[in-house]
């Protein structure tokens, strides 16, 4: 009794001092290096015990997008944390509380995240919300003498998430439960990113089986697998769980890792273990058992039936990740190909492209998933590295001068005629015309991605273009997760839309976006600056070729130009630039020059703006021409 009047005394103090420094100015906000999903993780597992002891799931997410190192006062996010879970312990009895973190925007020097706390608790009367964030204040006088607390835990809260560039709301449905949203404007720390231990490589497509009574406990341990290139499936229920071991042993594919939940309805976790350790059939499988604080009074038990590692939840991800990783030793796999930490099997790479830029972020995107590239300036360079060196894929852009890809694309097929085996060909091209899709099959390519390149929609058509190779040549697929990509050949009607600049109000946004550019090279600032600095170089070498070709009326060189131009443009979200650069590639592309000195002169402005906007960003290391 002494023990607990001075814990609630000493909480009662320091939400005092917060609340009187806040009010008065002085309360002053750390700015530290930290890592995210420790911060987060090691917070909840100070509140496991409460959550258990009510029996309820607490459980944290961080989207795998978000990077780690961060500058900021984690301190005073964990209080925040720690008041919006222990409200939701405090009036929740049953069910779960979830922590969910997710990415609003990836800048170069910061990112916004949006928390959101989650129960399934009493939830909050309508007329009672509009008073939810004053200080001293709780639903009703009722409510404070049956769970305590002095109404200044969302006070502070809410304030201290204003002070750190953010803001809080709520949502609620009485006796449903509550959800607490706040965002967050952190910066990143220099040269942080998402990050992948090496050993990784070794667990590449391990099959794993996830066994928890909890949808979402299931979910998040699913997504941190696969975002470590695991392939998990999940388990509802201990039967459930035996018999997809059994079908998986028969099948030929068993399971050479288990992550179990102690604590389930029906058949618990030590019971599947106890029925295991009977069969030899699952004797190499590892088994690591997840179980709530306060019940590892059951751990003794762990030794004398396999079980090879205990965590407790809710699981930190850090924790789980080392655990799997020292049992990598015991966990025995078919033997596969060296492969990237973020991908599947490392390919030699041809990629045929005459834009500088679109060379250097094809480059670094494979690269990133541990590929080798060779670099061809022209279809013509392709076909001849095509003869003289072996390749596991092309990346094909449609317009180049000398030889284009779909002529490139069809001189290779001829090639492969004397008996060479089928060389999986995609396609890059910023065009998207009525035609373009028979005119790439025809000429025999595989598959299809637009410019300006994605990351994430170039590694999947990547795994579903090498997984169909694979799978006709009779060899094991590179990846059975690969998502399909998106339709490659989009109808003109969802082309983009002409834009004339100086007739509507100028969107800073279609100028130049800084988060689609962020995004389209994979979240790496420092591959982003470097093709800006290519594109101060290359811009006037561009619009030098375009005014030449047309004074010439030469509309095929024109129209490259303009294409690989419009492609440059695509690269940093530049909407505008790259409409106006269309407008002119279409002009050449139909022989229509007459009025084409005025789409040049629009182009023009747009390239200007660009050229400013970009230099707002990433000032340039030497005058811009």
């Amino acid at each position: 009794l002494i023990q607990q009047s001075a814990d609630t005394l000493l909480r009662l103090l320091n939400d005092i001092l917060d609340f009187s420094k806040i009010e008065a100015g002085k309360l002053e906000l750390e700015e530290i290096d930290f890592n995210l999903r420790d911060t987060l993780d090691d917070t909840l597992q100070t509140l496991a015990m409460r959550a258990s002891e009510k029996g309820l799931e607490l459980v944290g997410r961080i989207s795998p997008q978000i990077p780690d190192a961060l500058i900021g006062d984690p301190g005073r996010l964990r209080q925040i944390i720690v008041n919006l879970v222990g409200n939701a312990i405090k009036f929740t009895e049953f069910g779960e509380i979830l922590v969910d973190v997710r990415l609003q925007a990836l800048r170069e020097n910061e990112v916004e995240l949006v928390f959101s706390v989650r129960d399934t608790g009493i939830g909050i009367p309508p007329e009672q919300r509009q008073h939810i964030f004053e200080s001293f204040s709780q639903v009703d006088s009722s409510i404070s003498r049956r769970f305590g607390g002095t109404g200044l835990g969302l006070a502070i809260s809410s304030q201290l998430v204003g002070m750190m560039g953010g803001e809080m709301s709520m949502e609620s449905t009485v006796d449903e439960g509550t959800t607490f949203h706040f965002s967050l404007l952190l910066k990143r720390q220099l040269g942080s990113g998402v990050s992948l231990p090496r050993e990784l490589s070794a667990l590449y497509e391990l099959p794993v089986l996830v066994v928890d009574d909890n949808n979402t406990n299931r979910r998040i341990l699913e997504e941190m697998l696969v975002s470590w290139n695991m392939k998990p499936v999940t388990a509802a229920s201990g039967e459930e769980a035996l018999n997809k071991l059994e079908r998986a042993r028969v099948a030929g594919t068993p399971y050479h890792l288990m992550l179990l939940d102690a604590m389930m309805p029906g058949m618990d976790g030590f019971e599947v273990v106890q029925r295991l350790g009977t069969d030899p059939n699952y004797s190499d499988m590892a088994i690591i058992m997840l179980s709530s604080v306060g019940q590892s009074t059951k751990s003794a038990r762990l030794q004398d039936r396999g079980i090879a590692r205990y965590l407790t939840k809710p699981v930190k991800q850090s924790n789980l990740l080392d655990a799997i990783l020292s049992l990598k030793g015991l966990i025995t796999q078919p033997e596969v190909a060296e492969v990237s930490v973020s991908g599947g099997p490392p390919l030699h790479v041809l990629l045929a492209e005459d834009g500088l830029i679109n060379q250097k972020v094809a480059t670094k995107l494979l690269e990133q998933r541990g590929h080798s590239v060779i670099i061809a300036n022209d279809g013509q360079e392709a076909v001849e590295w095509f003869e003289r060196e072996s390749f596991d894929l092309v990346l094909m852009d449609v317009q180049m001068p000398e030889m284009d890809g779909l002529q490139a694309t069809a001189r290779i097929r001829e090639l492969e005629a004397g008996g060479a085996s089928h060389l999986p060909i995609i396609a890059m091209t910023a065009n998207a015309m009525k035609g373009d899709r028979e005119q790439c099959l025809s000429a025999g390519m595989d598959d299809y991605i637009p410019k300006p390149i994605r990351s994430q929609q170039l590694y999947d058509t990547i795994d579903q273009v090498v997984n169909a190779a694979a799978s006709e040549a009779g060899m094991s697929a590179v990846s059975d997760t690969a998502v399909p990509s998106p339709q490659a050949f989009p109808s003109k009607e969802t082309q983009s839309q002409e834009v004339t600049p100086d007739t509507q109000p100028l969107d800073p946004g279609e100028v130049f976006d800084p988060d689609g550019a962020l995004e389209g090279v994979g979240g790496d600032a420092d591959i982003l600056k470097e093709l800006v600095e290519l594109f101060y170089d290359e811009c006037p070498k561009l619009m030098v070729e375009i005014h030449t070709t047309l004074a010439a009326g030469d509309a095929v060189a024109l129209r490259r130009a303009a294409h690989t131009l419009k492609g440059t443009a695509a690269v940093f979200a530049a909407k505008r630039t790259v409409a106006s650069a269309q407008k002119l590639e279409l002009m050449a592309r139909e022989s229509e020059l007459d009025t084409a000195p005025d789409a040049l002169s629009v182009l023009e402005s747009e390239v200007e703006r660009l050229k400013q906007a970009l230099a707002s960003h990433f000032p340039p290391r030497t005058e811009i021409r």
